[in-house]
């Protein structure tokens, strides 16, 4: 039996909007939480980096340049390729996070983990994935610390409502030894892309994982932990995947999955 709570007052399924309702909204901005909100899905996924001055942000990406602009009201121009660790809080500030997904999104900015974890909770569960594939993962897992801490000092109402995930299972160690309340996950996959020693779940070695994120494509039964997948987009997947024994789906459009896990939740109270 697992030490942590994970999240025992969600009942299962999981659903998470990955990046907030990304499919409707430009990801990881307070309109996707808003809209993941709005629509009733009961989770959200996010990602988070460390500012050179310090700050937790939410954003997917090293750099700004996919997803960030300059947008004066009229010319929409490219961000540079710069890494959101090598720029300060007000250096972002400058840049629109809208923009580049629809006009009416325009105004968005990076935000900050602390008030999207204010609009969200109590009542939303958050998976909080640290972005960090290097050996320095020390002040962004510190940080993400003392961020959740103080957002359960604020709201000690529903304390058992994060996951802390990477794909480095150097962070999820060091979370899991900062913390020994918030249950933990490593998230992988098969990609050719990813580092052979952590590939497929390699990473399980060097960590201890209260909960698997696989890839749904690389999820095998018989772990004996719960397995949420991701990134579920269809209908068809998110069944074969709950027929298999899955526990959480994260997904762009969750918003076509909350029949589905409302389905499997009736099944499992009768």
């Amino acid at each position: 039996m697992n030490a942590k709570n994970i999240l025992p007052q969600a009942q299962r399924p999981l659903l998470f909007a990955h990046r907030g309702l990304s499919s409707l909204a430009p990801e990881n901005t307070m309109a996707a939480f808003k809209k993941a909100k709005e629509l009733g899905i009961p989770g959200v996924e996010l990602d988070v980096h460390l500012t050179r001055s310090g700050e937790l942000v939410v954003i997917h990406d090293e750099s700004i340049k996919r997803t960030g602009r300059l947008y004066d009201g009229t010319t929409v121009r490219e961000a540079p390729d710069t890494d959101v660790e090598n720029m300060t809080w007000e250096e972002l500030k400058q840049y629109d996070f809208g923009v580049w997904f629809g006009k009416e999104f325009a105004g968005e900015r990076i935000p900050l983990l602390s008030e999207v974890l204010e609009l969200l909770c109590p009542d939303m569960y958050v998976d909080i994935e640290i972005k960090i594939d290097t050996l320095k993962y020390k002040a962004v897992t510190e940080k993400t610390y003392a961020v959740l801490q103080e957002n359960l000092r604020k709201h000690p109402e529903n304390p058992d409502r994060f996951l802390v995930s990477s794909f480095n299972p150097l962070a999820v160690r060091y979370f899991s030894k900062l913390c020994k309340t918030i249950p933990v996950s490593l998230i992988y996959d098969s990609d050719p892309k990813t580092s052979f020693y952590i590939r497929g779940g390699k990473g399980k070695l060097l960590c201890k994982s209260d909960v698997l994120k696989p890839c749904w494509k690389d999820y095998k039964s018989g772990t004996g932990k719960e397995n949420w997948v991701w990134t579920v987009d269809t209908e068809q997947i998110g069944r074969d995947m709950l027929e298999k024994g899955v526990t959480g789906l994260t997904s762009n459009r969750p918003q076509d999955l909350l029949k589905l896990v409302s389905e499997y939740r009736k099944k499992s109270t009768t």
